[in-house]
């Protein structure tokens, strides 16, 4: 059973002005003696947080912290280079995740599976998290990519960002539940070379009151949190072959 939660959008305006600017007119540009504000976007940091664009060009701020060292897998083909922190590992083959789960850590078909398999939380309800990468062969066009709902689930509205050469796009607040499991998850898209990624991010639970009392620890909120930070973060490990990182909408839930 899915039940779908409101897809939250970004929420980040940044009121730098650029040095040409123009106005909308009837489809038209214009010159225009006012600043318009930067393109509301941001960029995900190595260590999860985000910036949005500023300064005279629009760019985008740099992140405050230093770049996060990755000691896990990394995998590429001709478009992207996809790449894991330490505490993950990389399945190709749901028989080679070696962390069982109820509900899977990365949907059945996957190209690639980034799952967690530290002992970070070992004693928690914590049933599994990972990150699973498909190439979605149905989906055309750009268009289709960036607008075709998750299966399951109708009239969510994604929050899409465009970049020379790659369009992206993320659907958030997914969720799966049966039998006393659940799963908070994520679904972003990147079109690109006429090839449409999906990038399914999930964190799995069990419920706290399907054990003896005091036999676990909870996994909390603040729990989940951290570990969000380390599925985001291999969203900002993805690279185009000359290095480039790729961007992708940043969410607020």
């Amino acid at each position: 059973m899915r039940i779908p939660l409101p897809v939250l959008g970004l929420s980040l305006l940044l009121f730098a002005g650029c040095t040409s600017t123009v106005s909308q007119n009837g489809g038209q540009t214009s010159s225009s003696s006012s600043a318009l504000p930067c393109t509301m976007e941001a960029k995900i940091c190595p260590d999860g947080s985000s910036v949005g664009r500023t300064g005279p060009n629009c760019e985008f701020a740099a992140c405050s912290g230093a770049r996060t060292s990755w000691t896990g897998s990394t995998v590429s083909d001709a478009n992207v280079t996809f790449t894991a922190p330490e505490g993950f590992a990389l399945a190709q083959t749901s028989e080679q995740i070696l962390v069982k789960s109820y509900i899977p850590q990365c949907e059945p078909g996957f190209l690639y599976c980034f799952y967690f398999n530290a002992e970070t939380y070992a004693g928690t309800n914590l049933n599994g998290a990972g990150v699973g990468i498909t190439k979605r062969a149905d989906l055309k066009t750009a268009d289709d990519c960036m607008t075709a709902q998750p299966a399951g689930y109708a009239n969510l509205k994604p929050v899409t960002h465009s970049e020379v050469g790659y369009k992206t796009a993320l659907f958030a607040g997914l969720d799966d539940a049966g039998a006393g499991h659940y799963a908070h998850d994520r679904l972003y898209r990147l079109s690109i070379e006429g090839v449409c990624y999906e990038i399914h991010q999930r964190i799995g639970f069990t419920q706290i009151a399907n054990y003896p009392a005091g036999s676990i620890k909870e996994f909390t909120t603040s729990d989940e949190a951290n570990l969000q930070l380390s599925l985001d973060a291999v969203l900002n490990h993805m690279t185009l072959p000359g290095g480039q990182q790729i961007v992708f909408p940043v969410s607020s839930k």
